[in-house]
């Protein structure tokens, strides 16, 4: 219900409005009346009505003066005056008062409550702006001070908006602090906390620690980054010291509290409001250092020296050597090369983080298309996922060694992969060679070309991998698979050695009888002689 207060000194008219219209059928509570301007004002201090209805004449105080009190102590209470027609010039001047309405005597019951009536949907309405107002006031002064550090604000808009929002702009002098989470998108901190539940609780740590500093605001920026904007009345010198001694022991407090860590870049001071977007600008440009230097600091941006131009990063000559060290499984070579591009990078110290991000994208790139069958398998994608995915997360990572030590352990991880299924396959095809000797040991004119064109390789490249698999030559290994099976022919006593000779793909005996005694010992008469 509204509350509705009745001011007359004519006490007829003043009980015919209480007494005859039934104000509680329409929403409306009669809170108290009043028989002057004086008597009014005291009694609003303690009702606080919604709705007045006053006369204009009455004694110690009338209703123009009643109504500039009242307004200017409740600026959202609805007045209706009643006045006559002679009064029509103090109405004028009534309304220049903000006056709901007036309402000429005498008049009906009827007109009186229609006139209260659109008081109080005017009030209603007033009131429902005032609540979203109110309500959307937290975000109003976010897009405030996003706005003023991105330069978007002209001085003449400035003064009236802080006004607005309840923003005080006194201070001498300005900084801003941006508070980077270094690891907003780690997965593992994501599985403790989540990225807005990880924001909030860093939020919160730096609410506490500010809380006694007027005026401290508090922008929550994109992604993982905060902002605080900070006014002070002391000399620049003293306020950036008592900026980093603050930020020195914010950055203490998360790691000790959260066990994460925060990198954090301190703008210079300056004495304008609107330099806060220069302030903000270099504070950014100061962490912009941490992915050569490392995280969990904080970087003065007067102390960091950004001149000169930052330098581009194009080593020249890599990919093809970086290529072949990978096709050749040649892990130690390959890691040095990455290694080497690094150095490269830290050395020349000016190269901008998004230029690091473009060269690791590079090496996943030049990877990832020479080698993609290589590298669809489970254990790749559930440790680096897609190439889309992999280079995604490149671009969330911060410093230069978490590019380049996720970098390297893909390398490491894709020649790994290539061994195996290079041994697997190289076995496969010394398989398929050791069968072939198997069954074609007695031909006598059997050689590495006519093996090598049967598993489809070269000469060369199957005689490496006789060296490599099994440790041997062709030579050595179809005179032991032509050995073996002279043994076990020795077994039968009807078998001449000469008979045996032939069997196995001798055309002489007496060489036979050479290669035997020199792989058992023994000459085949020997051999028998001593098995019998």
């Amino acid at each position: 219900m509204y509350k509705l207060m009745i001011v007359d000194d004519d006490v007829i008219i003043r009980r015919g409005l209480t007494r005859n219209i039934d104000w509680e059928s329409q929403g409306i509570k009669l809170s108290g009346s009043a028989g002057n301007g004086k008597e009014a004002l005291l009694l609003a201090e303690s009702l606080k009505p919604d709705l007045v209805v006053t006369d204009i004449r009455m004694p110690h105080m009338d209703g123009l003066e009643l109504t500039e009190r009242l307004i200017a102590k409740f600026p959202e209470l609805k007045v209706i005056l009643m006045t006559s027609y002679e009064e029509f010039e103090f109405a004028k001047k009534a309304l220049k008062l903000k006056v709901f309405d007036y309402i000429l005597k005498p008049f009906e019951n009827d007109a009186l409550l229609d006139t209260v009536n659109r008081a109080a949907a005017e009030y209603r309405r007033e009131k429902s702006v005032r609540k979203q107002i109110i309500d959307s006031m937290p975000l109003l002064r976010q897009l405030f001070w996003e706005h003023l550090i991105s330069g978007r604000f002209e001085e003449t808009e400035l003064a009236t908006e802080s006004e607005f929002l309840g923003i005080r702009l006194h201070a001498s002098h300005y900084a801003a602090s941006v508070i980077k989470i270094d690891d907003y998108r780690s997965p593992n901190m994501l599985n403790r906390f989540g990225q807005e539940m990880l924001k909030y609780c860093v939020g919160n740590i730096i609410e506490e620690m500010t809380r006694h500093l007027d005026p401290c605001y508090i922008i929550h920026y994109d992604g993982g980054e905060i902002v605080l904007v900070f006014g002070s009345d002391d000399e620049p010198v003293h306020m950036a010291h008592e900026l980093h001694t603050l930020m020195e022991k914010l950055r203490a407090n998360v790691e000790t509290f959260l066990k994460t860590t925060i990198t954090v870049g301190i703008g210079p001071v300056y004495e304008r409001p609107l330099s806060l977007q220069h302030s903000y600008a270099e504070a950014n440009a100061a962490l912009e250092y941490r992915h050569i230097t490392g995280t969990n600091q904080v970087f003065i941006a007067q102390e960091v020296h950004l001149q000169p131009e930052p330098e581009t990063v194009s080593p020249q000559g890599w990919e093809k050597d970086l290529l072949v060290k990978v096709k050749l499984g040649m892990e130690e070579p390959a890691v040095s090369i990455i290694d080497q591009l690094e150095q490269d990078v830290l050395k020349r110290k000016r190269v901008p983080l998004q230029q690091v991000h473009i060269l690791g994208t590079e090496i996943a790139l030049l990877l990832y298309r020479e080698f993609w069958e290589w590298i669809q398998t489970p254990q790749m994608e559930q440790r680096f996922g897609g190439f889309t995915h992999f280079c995604a997360n490149l671009q969330t990572m911060t410093t230069s060694k978490q590019i380049f030590t996720t970098v390297r352990d893909f390398t490491v991880e894709l020649i790994s992969e290539i061994c195996a299924r290079r041994d697997s396959h190289q076995k496969q095809l010394m398989s398929k060679a050791y069968q072939y000797v198997e069954t074609h040991f007695s031909r006598e004119d059997l050689s590495l070309q006519d093996v090598a064109n049967y598993v489809n390789v070269s000469p060369g490249y199957l005689s490496a991998m006789f060296k490599k698999i099994g440790n041997t030559t062709f030579s050595e290994c179809l005179l032991k698979t032509r050995m073996e099976k002279a043994l076990q022919l020795m077994s039968k006593d009807d078998c001449k050695a000469y008979e045996i000779a032939y069997q196995i793909g001798f055309s002489n005996p007496q060489y036979f009888s050479v290669c035997f005694k020199k792989y058992t010992g023994f000459s085949p008469s020997e051999y028998r002689s001593r098995r019998a």
